[in-house]
């Protein structure tokens, strides 16, 4: 019995090693949508800055990022509070936007991985309703960096002066 435990100890031990020292990154999703082909990512490279990447945002996507970050405010889940608040609708946490601003950063510019995106700054500026898309504008900059905007559904910039680090 102790000598089996230590054993696959061992292995466990090893294979995390292993796993460490050559991580390696797969994309096994379905659809392969989190990162770019070799074909695509040339045809980015090729392609005039800025690039604009629209984004369809799901009607709950605010109740998800409610319940994943653990971010109760009902102008995120509950129309009425947030009408009485003086809000056209629920609208998108502001932190929620801008996750989905890196992940496209992390696709385009880290080839789906994050671990090379180094950091994301930006302002929050208006609102975003979901429900609808939005528009993450980005070119490259100097050293490694992105600029990008986030554009809501009426063109207002939802967050600007963005600027990302990556490897």
């Amino acid at each position: 019995g102790a000598v089996a435990l230590l054993l696959f100890l061992a292995v466990i031990g090893l294979l995390v090693y292993l796993a460490h020292t050559y991580g390696r990154r797969f994309d096994w999703t379905a659809s392969g949508r989190n990162s770019l082909s070799d074909a695509s990512r040339q045809v980015l490279e090729k392609l005039p800055e800025p690039v604009t990447a629209t984004v369809a945002l799901a009607a709950g996507a605010a109740h998800t990022y409610t319940e994943c970050a653990r971010i109760w405010n009902p102008i995120h889940t509950d129309r009425a509070v947030a009408q009485r608040a003086g809000l056209p609708d629920i609208i998108l946490h502001g932190t929620a936007t801008w996750a989905l601003d890196g992940r496209e950063i992390v696709r385009l510019y880290c080839d789906g991985d994050p671990r090379r995106l180094r950091r994301l700054h930006g302002r929050f500026r208006a609102m975003v309703i979901p429900g609808t898309e939005i528009a993450v504008e980005h070119a490259r900059g100097a050293g490694g960096s992105v600029r990008f905007r986030v554009r809501n559904h009426q063109g207002e910039a939802a967050i600007e002066q963005g600027l990302a680090v990556v490897d």
